[in-house]
């Protein structure tokens, strides 16, 4: 395992940033494009880099949900319609979340990079997906990320 400062500090190099920095809550958020945040956790109880990003509000109508619903649990099925991560539904704030949990004792700064990278992507795709309320298209294709990993930073895929 790689320490964790050493981990951050390389993600942040090749993210382009000075440092990555962590709140006394163990909390980093890096914002994208300016349209959607991915928020690191390190959970020392379960020894994870938790990724997670807050894709919007669920729909109110029932009907809505369960095609909303419907069409997460497809994409969650071996994770190909979300690069890896799962989507969730969080009931306290009414929102759809992706989520992705990376074991810390395994983890070298390469890999996180690159989970982090088609994290993003996933994450990307999908806030645009419920922005544009996907549940009331009835012909809307799940979106399949891509598979390969484009770089975050310098690429001018995505900006940090």
């Amino acid at each position: 395992m790689q320490d964790i400062n050493e981990l951050t500090q390389t993600l942040a190099d090749r993210l382009g940033m000075e440092n990555l920095q962590f709140d006394d809550e163990g909390l980093c958020s890096l914002l994208f494009e300016d349209r959607f945040t991915v928020t690191l956790e390190i959970d020392d109880a379960d020894n994870a880099l938790h990724l997670y990003s807050n894709l919007g509000k669920a729909p109110e109508d029932v009907i809505d949900q369960l095609t909303c619903f419907a069409a997460l649990l497809d994409a969650n099925l071996f994770g190909r319609g979300t690069a890896g991560a799962t989507l969730g539904f969080e009931p306290n704030s009414q929102s759809l979340m992706l989520s992705r949990a990376l074991a810390l004792p395994t983890l070298d700064a390469e890999t996180a990079y690159t989970e982090l990278g088609r994290f993003v992507q996933a994450a990307g795709v999908w806030s645009e997906r419920v922005a544009a309320s996907f549940w009331q298209d009835a012909d809307a294709e799940p979106p399949v990320p891509d598979s390969s990993f484009r770089p975050l930073g310098n690429s001018g895929f995505l900006k940090v």
